[in-house]
């Protein structure tokens, strides 16, 4: 919401500005500024949920025999042919996300000052528990002619983003949440015990229910991002015009991850 336009430099024009590091190009990102006139509001809200795009399946063991045959001679301590657990449906769908988002930017000024101001906010709940996104910002953008001949432009946001993802993608571990539910047989029960406990999983290294039940991975980052452009026109003719152009930034973050689980995750 708060961009006006995305420009990709090239080759040796983005060396020339930003260096040798910018050889292969470089993405600039323009953001939206005042212009003059009366204040203009702009809201935007929404609100939405979110589910499992695609799921692998569970399988339905027809007789101890596909079972042993699946997972060996152990499966038959734990075989039930009435038993049948559809741990994606547990894993997945414990939870119904709400996604919701607010943006509220004003703008105006008069000739000599400009100003653009917005606030965000944004968060999305995980489709497992305890998951999530947020994030909230403030931007100010402040455009003021100081003189005939010269301009200064400053812009400064300050972001908050929070999130846990719980323990997924590739491990070699074996704890991982997603790829666990693929190891687990529908004839096995390792729901929650009555008495908070949870069964160990014999057929792989962790009960996935338990780990998303105890797992906290969150992430928290605070970062500052400010930019000054000064823009100051030193003469100009109808053939020629001189121009010093002098620009900088800063780009600073401060992230705290918390990572927990239970010490024992079976």
């Amino acid at each position: 919401n708060d961009i006006e336009s995305i420009d990709i430099l090239k080759g040796s024009a983005a060396a020339a500005i930003y260096g040798s590091k910018a050889s292969g190009g470089v993405i600039i990102i323009t953001t939206k500024r005042g212009a003059a006139g009366r204040p203009q509001f702009n809201l935007r809200t929404g609100l939405g949920t979110a589910e499992l795009a695609y799921r692998n399946g569970q399988r339905k063991f027809q007789s101890l025999a596909d079972a042993t045959t699946a997972f060996g001679p152990n499966a038959a301590q734990y075989y039930d042919a009435n038993r049948f657990i559809d741990y994606e449906e547990l894993a997945y769908n414990s939870e119904q996300p709400v996604n919701r988002e607010a943006t509220l930017s004003v703008s105006g000024g008069s000739q000599d000052t400009r100003y653009f101001v917005s606030g965000n906010f944004r968060k999305e709940e995980g489709i497992v528990k305890r998951t999530y996104s947020q994030k909230s910002g403030i931007r100010l953008n402040l455009d003021q002619r100081v003189s005939d001949r010269i301009e200064l432009q400053v812009g400064s946001e300050v972001l908050r983003t929070l999130g846990d993802r719980g323990l997924f993608g590739n491990d070699n571990a074996g704890n991982s949440i997603a790829y666990t539910l693929t190891k687990i047989p529908s004839f096995l029960d390792l729901r929650r015990n009555s008495d908070g406990t949870y069964p160990v999983n014999p057929f792989y290294n962790s009960n996935p229910l338990h780990t998303i039940d105890l797992i906290k991975n969150e992430e928290g980052v605070w970062r500052n991002i400010s930019t000054a452009r000064l823009t100051w026109d030193l003469f100009a003719t109808n053939k020629q015009e001189l121009r010093f152009v002098g620009f900088g930034g800063t780009d600073i973050l401060n992230q705290k991850n918390e990572v927990y689980s239970s010490p024992v995750l079976q």
